[in-house]
């Protein structure tokens, strides 16, 4: 008996002697475990401890740099959307341009507006000019200096020209400048220039105010070098020679455009200058009224001035007993030719309300008398300049007309 005690205390302790390195292995793992939460820091520490290592030591060594990247990414992405955007505005169903000028149309034609209107329904019509210079803004003597001495800023054309564009929808709808717009004269509309920022300026404007839209471009020669201009004409940022874009004329209209057609100039010297009128039509009250936008070249005398005019006249022989406006950007850039155009042009019938020197041009200190409009077998009800309009060196002129 005492010899099987003996034995099972011996087996007892066996097994002791054989556990007792895992339970120590085991006490010694859990007073690490423990020591090691002991160390280990509270939450709100980490939470200090982290935002520590976030803060830098000093602040321009972290924020300036920062900004900086975050300015530099939001400008590529800006430029990268409006690339898009050019792109989508200079596929083939935004532009109407053939690879071959020969095979160009006379006139471009195309419609934003909704199809329920085709005539104008009451006998009031407001109707408008602007030199809208490609939308490119107000600065054109001051950016041309800058240009020339090598200072202007290098910045994407066409995030400037969207918005202008969309300024200029907005005075012409709003009602806020002036009237809401039914017929709109723009002269310097390019179409695809770069220094357009490759945009198509009438079309675009045609569709922020949902119009029908005539654009009639230049035709400016290929190859051919523009001729010396006078010093204080030489201010405008000129279309490079292997631009496949070009400027031109357009009317944008609420109601279709009828018979539109081109009114070819005469110059002399150079033809790059401005020597188109464009010309359509409207049902206007039971009638047919009808519009001529005209571009007079500032670089021409009061003769070859004036003689432009005459050939727009000679297109409104024909139209004697019918509602015309002749309107444009006419350059009248001196008292002679202010007073002398607009003797011719009362002298065949036409009326305007604007007092000659009322201010449709500036530059800086300077102001002058620039655009017109002119009505015959129609009365002007009221007329008025949209301004400040901050798109172009030009303010647009309006007036809003009736059957006479």
């Amino acid at each position: 008996m005492d010899q099987a005690v003996g034995r099972a205390d011996q087996i007892e302790l066996s097994r002791a002697v054989l556990a007792a390195p895992s339970q120590r292995a085991h006490r010694r793992h859990a007073q690490t475990q423990l020591a090691r939460r002991a160390l280990r820091p509270s939450p709100e520490f980490s939470r200090r401890k982290i935002d520590r290592q976030r803060r830098p030591r000093h602040v321009s060594s972290f924020i300036i740099p920062s900004l900086q990247t975050e300015a530099r990414a939001f400008r590529c992405a800006r430029l990268r959307n409006y690339r898009l955007k050019v792109d989508a505005l200079t596929t083939t169903e935004t532009l109407n341009i053939k690879a071959d000028a020969t095979s160009e149309p006379a006139v471009e034609l195309d419609s934003f507006a909704p199809a329920r209107a085709v005539e104008h329904a009451t006998s009031k019509c407001v109707i408008a000019t602007f030199n809208i210079r490609y939308a490119v803004g107000r600065f054109l003597i001051s950016g041309g200096l800058m240009r020339k001495i090598g200072l202007a800023r290098a910045r994407p054309r066409a995030p400037i020209i969207e918005r202008h564009i969309a300024a200029t929808a907005e005075a012409f709808t709003r009602g806020r400048l002036m009237p809401r717009a039914d017929v709109i004269a723009l002269q310097e509309a390019d179409r695809s220039t770069q220094r357009a920022g490759r945009v198509h300026v009438a079309r675009e404007l045609a569709r922020a105010t949902g119009m029908h839209y005539a654009h009639a471009a230049m035709k400016i020669p290929p190859g051919e070098e523009p001729k010396a201009r006078q010093w204080y004409l030489d201010f405008e940022e000129r279309i490079g020679m292997a631009d496949p874009g070009d400027t031109g004329v357009a009317l944008l209209s609420r109601f279709p455009l009828n018979e539109a057609h081109r009114v070819e100039l005469p110059w002399t010297e150079c033809a790059w200058r401005p020597r188109l009128a464009l010309a359509a039509s409207i049902k206007f009250a039971g009638r047919q009224l009808h519009i001529f936008n005209t571009h007079i070249d500032p670089h021409a005398n009061v003769a070859e001035q004036l003689a432009q005019h005459e050939a727009v006249l000679a297109e409104c022989a024909a139209r004697q007993n019918d509602p015309v406006v002749l309107l444009g950007d006419f350059n009248t850039l001196f008292p002679k030719s202010r007073t002398q155009m607009r003797q011719l042009l009362e002298a065949h019938g036409f009326t305007t309300p604007m007092p000659t020197g009322t201010t449709t041009w500036r530059a800086g200190l300077v102001r002058l008398h620039a655009d017109w409009l002119f009505v015959r077998n129609l009365r002007v009800l009221r007329w008025g300049v949209a301004r400040p309009l901050h798109v172009s060196d030009h303010w647009p002129v309006w007036a809003e007309i009736e059957l006479g």
